[in-house]
């Protein structure tokens, strides 16, 4: 079971390294449906395609590194000092805080594109 719990606390920060490298290719091309980040803001042009999606794979690729020494940090402790139940609630906290990495990235991208809007 803590094998699963360590898993799953490294699932997201590599994730998240992936997705950033996603989001790099994804700004070199034309706007499209599938890959990259999406608003109105963002599909207004090439150039905001562009600044929003390496806006978020620097996001991203920052996010997951952090999250994987924190994560790392946290799951090493837990390992040794906490119980199977302490372990799967501080991970399952640790999923649920690092699942926002991608909403709160939106805050910073959006208001950098509204200012270049102007």
């Amino acid at each position: 079971m803590r094998v699963a719990f360590l898993a799953l606390d490294l699932f997201l920060p590599v994730f998240y390294l992936c997705l950033s490298r996603v989001c790099r290719k994804a700004a070199k091309e034309k706007i499209q449906a599938l890959i990259g980040y999406r608003t109105p803001r963002s599909t207004a042009s090439q150039a905001a395609w562009e600044k929003a999606n390496l806006m978020l794979a620097h996001f991203l690729w920052q996010s997951g590194w952090a999250l994987l020494f924190v994560g790392g940090a946290f799951a090493g402790v837990a390992w040794f000092f906490f119980s199977v139940e302490a372990q799967g609630t501080l991970c399952l906290v640790l999923f649920l805080l690092g699942s926002l990495v991608p909403l709160l990235s939106m805050i910073p991208i959006e208001r950098e594109l509204k200012k270049s809007e102007k």
